[in-house]
């Protein structure tokens, strides 16, 4: 096998599912996902297939930070000073 030739099946980095949510978590999932949810995104909000933008979602131009794999939670004590205007 070379370099470039996909890991076999059996040779998984990673989770192939994630662990099962607790009742608790359910539960905010189904109350209040609706409310955190960005609006205008969906196929019955724009049908047409909008671009959306940061505006378009949060009302304003303001700068936006997306983090992708939050790892052990290291970055939340530090983005609040980094990033004044993100919290």
């Amino acid at each position: 096998m070379s370099e470039f030739d996909p890991a076999p099946a059996s040779q998984l980095y990673g989770r192939r599912h994630g662990k099962t949510l607790r009742q608790s978590q359910k539960g905010y999932l189904s109350e209040d996902l609706g409310d955190l949810a960005p609006q205008g995104i969906t196929i019955e909000q724009n049908p047409e297939r909008l671009t959306v933008t940061p505006e378009s979602i949060f009302g304003d131009a303001r700068p936006v930070w997306l983090e992708v794999g939050f790892g052990g939670e290291s970055t939340w004590s530090i983005w609040p000073r980094a990033t004044p205007t993100s919290a």
